[in-house]
């Protein structure tokens, strides 16, 4: 008797999961899954620009809690050769080469809105 009900109930329980994938497939089905942003808008490797909210998650990596991104896999790979001191300082140079370009932006349009004025 007990047999016949541990039967019944995988029997059950299985036919429970496939419903239910089957549900989360067609939920899923024909969207895209949400775009992590990183926290840089210059790769740490070569200093290139990227676009922090469309960067390929290939071309992500985790690095102390912040996600950081990368122009091409030949950065991702020099990343992963880097000991967390040469990490940090490379994330710490492309926030600040980023910091700058803000900086000098904010100061051209002050200067544009003086000659205006």
């Amino acid at each position: 008797m007990a047999r016949i009900l541990s039967c019944r109930t995988t029997a059950l329980a299985a036919l429970i999961l496939t419903i239910g994938l089957a549900a989360c497939e067609h939920h899923l089905k024909g969207k895209t899954p949400p775009r992590l942003k990183v926290v840089n808008s210059f790769s740490p490797i070569t200093y290139n620009r990227i676009d922090p909210n469309n960067v390929p998650p290939e071309y992500m990596r985790t690095f102390k809690g912040q996600i950081v991104g990368f122009c091409c896999a030949n950065c991702v790979a020099q990343w992963d050769r880097l000991t967390d001191e040469q990490r940090q300082e490379r994330l710490d140079k492309a926030m600040s080469k980023a910091a700058k370009e803000t900086t000098e932006g904010t100061k051209g349009t002050e200067n544009a809105e003086k000659v205006g004025s």
